[in-house]
């Protein structure tokens, strides 16, 4: 079965590494895997931030191992109860993670403007609560804003506007601002392949300095990431699986965990495999807020904290007068 066809049906193709079922021991608290080394020991993101970056940037072009490890990911940040917004510009290649428990997906421009609109708004809304000392960063619930092809993602923003100028936060500058100090309000960034611009930014390079290589990246880009640029280069260093590269250590090979189709489908046996728990946390949470205009349950709260900055109110009273609708 070629690459293409197991992106698109969830074939399981045997040379590949699948998602392992329990999920390894001993992992840290609030952690992320996505594979292992060569040595076997778990790759993974820490979004405590103790051992990784709280932000991940995944570089290359191997598509069916990139749509694999965002599985990976969106399995392993809502198996933690969080909620993840993911802003696909491919327009298709992830619409299996819409029925994914607390996922929110946009694929179209509009859809792209809106959620892209909306993690501005809630991560405005955070550094306000945080800054007017309203509630404490312990009290956000961590969100994870997953950006495909982020590079692409001003142009299809671009044309959806048509007086040509982009409302404020729809672009991935709004990005830029979340990756700079979102970590700050509890939201992290997944980018992959982002504007050539943000890998030679000193500022984004600090933001995002654990990075995974998934095929070649340009030369001139790699030269500005890494003192040995054919670790970018290079497509032998890495064919196999991939690199995860950090601010302060060595390349490490890791073999990406090979992830399904998870759309739930009776007739397809390459789907992604549920738990009980799993299948009936979906169930809840498509009656929630993650299939409204909210990301969170406490945003609820933040948007009436909003709302109070230009209408003073006690702070009781804006979280049980003022909820938004719940059109669910």
């Amino acid at each position: 079965m070629d690459s293409g066809a197991d992106a698109e049906h969830g074939g399981l193709p045997t040379d590949r590494l699948l998602y392992p079922h329990p999920m390894p021991e001993g992992l840290p608290y609030l952690s992320v895997p996505f594979g292992i080394d060569t040595d076997g020991r778990p790759a993974y993101w820490d979004l405590r931030g103790e051992h990784t970056s709280t932000h991940l940037l995944i570089l290359g072009d191997r598509r069916p191992e990139l749509l694999g490890l965002l599985r990976s990911l969106v399995i392993g940040v809502t198996r933690h109860s969080l909620a993840t917004c993911v802003l696909d510009t491919t327009g298709t290649e992830l619409r299996d993670l819409d029925d994914w428990a607390g996922t929110r997906v946009a694929h179209t421009a509009t859809e792209l403007a809106a959620l892209l609109a909306l993690v501005r708004r809630e991560f405005l809304a955070r550094l306000a609560a945080v800054a007017g000392e309203r509630l404490q960063v312990g009290d956000l619930p961590r969100v994870v804003v997953i950006v495909d092809q982020a590079e692409e993602l001003d142009a299809l923003l671009a044309e959806h506007c048509r007086d040509g100028e982009r409302p404020a936060g729809q672009s991935v500058e709004a990005l830029r601002q979340i990756a700079v100090v979102g970590s700050r309000v509890n939201m992290h960034l997944v980018v992959v392949n982002p504007p050539a611009d943000w890998l030679t930014d000193p500022q984004l390079r600090r933001a995002l300095p654990d990075r995974i290589v998934l095929g070649p990246v340009d030369p001139r880009l790699a030269t500005a990431l890494w003192d040995d640029p054919t670790i970018g280069v290079d497509p032998a260093s890495h064919a196999d699986r991939g690199l995860l590269v950090g601010a302060d250590r060595a390349p490490r090979k890791v073999r990406c965990w090979w992830t399904p189709w998870l759309r739930p489908d009776a007739h397809d046996d390459g789907a992604f495999p549920r738990t009980s728990a799993e299948i009936e946390r979906v169930r809840l949470l498509r009656r929630g807020p993650y299939k409204v205009k909210l990301l969170t349950e406490t945003s609820q709260l933040l948007d009436a904290l909003e709302h109070t900055r230009q209408h003073p109110m006690s702070l009781d009273d804006a979280s049980t007068t003022d909820d938004p609708p719940n059109n669910a």
